[in-house]
Formats: structure tokens, C-alpha cells, sequence
């Protein structure tokens, strides 16, 4: 529905044939007092063209706000390998500013391009959100590009391209303002080579440059900027017909800050402008279980470079992340298994996640998970450790109708495939 319906409800949907869905979904946040209220309609034409309208309506006792959203979608094929699809999005906010009634109209932006041009193929995504937005790209600007070239049987070069700008809204008095901004780009470029029968080599360089004013610390005139240049290798063995594979990846370069400011209370504590980084990544799944280890040495968001530069405070740290999933009992019972470890080498602090799911697939449409989320966190200062631990439990029902269609029959079909 274009807006976040987070919240205790019941959504419901009606299929009509084949091509045809009618939703509606109600939510309430007991704790906040927000009620939600959405509502789609959507259909795809035999020729390659389908569309959806719809809408969303928040109410918001606990601020006394009101939202309501328009949304219209629409895809088509432009040509035979040509894949368009757009959306246009208009949302009217009345918020309550210091006891005064006002309100707000903002609009946001969707476009897909999929395309096969010979053996080019390009995938590109922009999604944009004006500040008085209140869908979920709200402030932002998301542009996503991936593009694909088959060099020979054995190799091929790949690119991707990202862009995100987000100016978040926040009030001054009685105005609200959006001139507070965060900015990335980033640019890849691959070369895969297929060394050895199902062992493939992968390298290029990687450009980035980030840049913003958000920083508490910094007015709106002070700006902090990066630029940071990077050259990867690895190397990945995988299985035909699996998911299976076993993954090594390092990454090496060079974090130059071209714009920062001086203030009397933020002096640059590092003499050198440029510092060199790097990236270490295993990564691997065999059948239910996967794994993930990557050392970072130096800092790789703009936060950690904008504290570095200014306190000279080098970032190393280690991050592992697990995972392991399978059937308990036939098809019936799911465990899921997710966690992370992230320990900063620096600072000797670490964090903790584990996520467990266990799922009950039943018959006649009824299923059941039961979610726990826990996390532990220990954070060293000087001589003192603080410890924290939270936990969250989670039980979702799910009932599900098969309601038979008119003029319409269903089969189960077998088919049993051999090499």
C-alpha cells in the first residue's frame, strides 16, 4: 500500500480468476493508539500489461495526525525483451505543529527498466520520495543499477551502480526544515573468469564517494566528504544444480576526505587526509547451513571515517554470521536459525543476535510460527563492562480459504524428473 502498515490487524484477499486480486488490510499499534486502513485492487491483461490502484489511510490519536495516500502502478512490455513498470504515489499529512492545525501534500516516484539488448542485459531501479511524503521512500532517493555482458563461455564482465540521497524531515519551532543531508554513489566493476570446471576467479575496482551535513556536531554549511577507491579479488567454488558454494573475497584501497570543517570544537586529529583500508570475506552454505566472516580494517561508513578523522579512532573489527534451516518433521515442521557476532576489535565491545523461527505448516490452510529474537550486548569503558540483554516473542496464525471459483477446476500434476 505504499505506507508502512506495521501494527496488529487482519488483511484479507480475494482472487477473481486468474488475474484479478482485491485486498484489504486493517492494523492498530495498541501502545501508540495508530489506526491503519489500506485497500488494492489489481489485474493483468493476457497482453503483457497489468496495473494496481490503491490506498492507505493512518490515523494517529497519540499525535493527532491523519495521512491518507493514493497509489496508481503499471507495467508493460516495450518491447519483445524490454520490461517497463511505474508508479506515482500522492499522500495528504495534517500534523498538529505546536497546537496548530497543518497540512502537507508531498508525492513519490517508482520506475523498473529490465531490458536484453543481444547478449547486454541491464536492470535499473530509481525510487524517489519528496519530503512531505509519507510513503516508505519518504526524503529518499534510491537509484540501483546492474548490467550484465557475456565476454565468452568461460567469462563475463558485470557492473552495478548506487545512488541514495536522504534528507530527513525535523522541526525547528514552528517550521519544519530538510536541508540536513546524507549522499552516497557507488560504482563496481567485475571480471569473472571460470579458472577450473566449477571454480570461477572475480576481480575489478570499486569507486565510492559519500557526503553529508548530519552530524550533530556540524551546521548546515559544514560538510564532511569522502571519496574511497578499491580493487577486489576472490574466488568462488560452487555445485551445479545447488545452492551450495564456498566463497573468498578481499578487498584493498585507499579513503581520501576532499571537504571537512573546522570548527572550535572539531579539529582534525588525523594529519594525513588519505588512509588505506580493507575488506577480508569467507562466506559459504552447504545443504541447511551457511556462514558468513568478514574483517573490516578501517573504517568503511561515513560515520566511523568522520570519527576517525576527527579523533583518531581506527576501526577494526569482525563479524560472523550463521545461519541454519531445515524440516524437523517431513513438510510439516520448519526450524530457522539466524544469528550474528560483531566484535570490535578496537574497542573490545560486542553484539550478539540470535533470531529463531519454528513454523507449523498444517492442513486445511491453518500455520502457525512461533518467533524469538534475543540479543546480548557488552560495551567496554576503561575499566568498566555494561551488559544488556533483550528478548522478543513473536505468534502468528494464519488461516488461509480456498474458496473455489466459479467455471473453475484445479488437478494436482506429478511429474518426476531423471538424469
Amino acid at each position: 500500500y505504499e505506507l508502512n502498515m506495521y501494527g496488529r490487524g487482519v488483511s484479507l484477499t480475494q482472487k477473481f480468476g486468474t488475474s484479478t486480486f482485491l485486498s484489504g488490510t486493517f492494523t492498530k499499534r495498541l501502545a501508540l493508539d495508530i489506526s491503519k486502513y489500506g485497500a488494492s485492487f489489481s489485474h493483468k491483461f493476457k497482453y503483457p500489461f497489468s496495473f494496481e490502484i490503491g490506498g492507505a489511510y493512518e490515523d494517529n490519536r497519540e499525535e493527532m495526525s491523519t495521512t491518507m495516500l493514493e497509489y496508481g502502478t503499471f507495467s508493460t512490455k516495450v518491447t519483445r525483451n524490454t520490461l517497463v513498470s511505474l508508479m506515482y504515489a500522492n499522500s495528504q499529512s495534517s500534523l498538529m505543529v505546536n497546537d496548530q492545525r497543518r497540512n502537507y501534500t508531498g508525492f513519490g516516484l517508482r520506475s523498473n527498466l529490465n531490458t536484453k539488448i543481444r547478449k547486454f542485459s541491464l536492470r535499473a531501479i530509481a525510487d524517489y520520495g519528496s519530503a512531505f511524503y509519507s510513503g516508505y521512500s519518504k526524503g529518499r532517493l534510491i537509484i540501483n543499477a546492474n548490467a550484465s555482458l557475456p565476454i565468452s563461455n568461460k567469462s563475463s564482465l558485470t557492473s552495478n551502480y548506487q545512488k541514495q540521497e536522504y534528507k530527513p524531515l525535523y522541526l525547528v519551532g514552528d517550521e519544519y526544515r530538510f536541508d540536513r543531508f546524507t549522499k552516497s554513489q557507488k560504482l563496481g566493476i567485475q571480471y569473472r573468469l571460470q579458472v577450473l570446471d566449477k571454480t570461477n576467479l572475480f576481480l575489478g575496482p570499486i569507486a565510492e564517494q559519500k557526503t553529508t551535513n548530519s552530524f550533530f556536531t556540524l551546521d548546515q554549511t559544514g560538510v564532511f566528504s569522502t571519496y574511497t577507491a578499491k580493487g577486489e579479488v576472490g574466488i568462488m567454488i560452487f555445485q551445479d544444480y545447488s545452492e551450495n558454494f564456498l566463497k573468498f573475497s578481499g578487498k584493498y584501497g585507499i579513503t581520501n576526505v576532499y571537504d571537512y570543517a573546522i570548527t572550535e570544537t572539531l579539529n582534525p586529529e588525523v594529519p594525513n587526509k588519505m588512509f588505506n583500508v580493507a575488506e577480508l570475506t569467507f562466506a559459504m552454505k552447504n545443504k541447511n547451513f551457511g556462514l558468513n566472516l568478514i574483517y573490516y580494517h578501517g573504517p568503511y561508513s561515513i560515520s566511523q571515517e568522520f570519527v576517525y578523522f576527527y579523533s583518531d579512532f581506527f576501526t577494526r573489527s569482525l563479524n560472523v554470521l550463521p545461519s541454519y534451516q531445515r524440516y524437523l518433521y517431513k513438510k510439516k515442521l520448519e526450524l530457522s536459525l539466524r544469528g550474528s557476532y560483531i566484535y570490535n576489535i578496537t574497542t573490545k565491545n560486542n553484539r550478539i543476535y540470535l533470531n529463531t523461527t519454528l513454523s507449523w505448516y498444517g492442513d486445511r490452510g491453518w500455520d502457525f510460527k512461533l518467533l524469538n529474537t534475543t540479543s546480548f550486548q557488552s560495551i567496554s569503558n576503561n575499566s568498566d563492562v555494561s551488559s544488556y540483554a533483550t528478548t522478543y516473542f513473536e505468534f502468528v496464525l494464519r488461516k488461509t480459504f480456498d474458496i473455489n471459483q466459479p467455471r473453475l477446476k484445479y488437478y494436482d500434476y506429478k511429474a518426476v524428473f531423471y538424469k
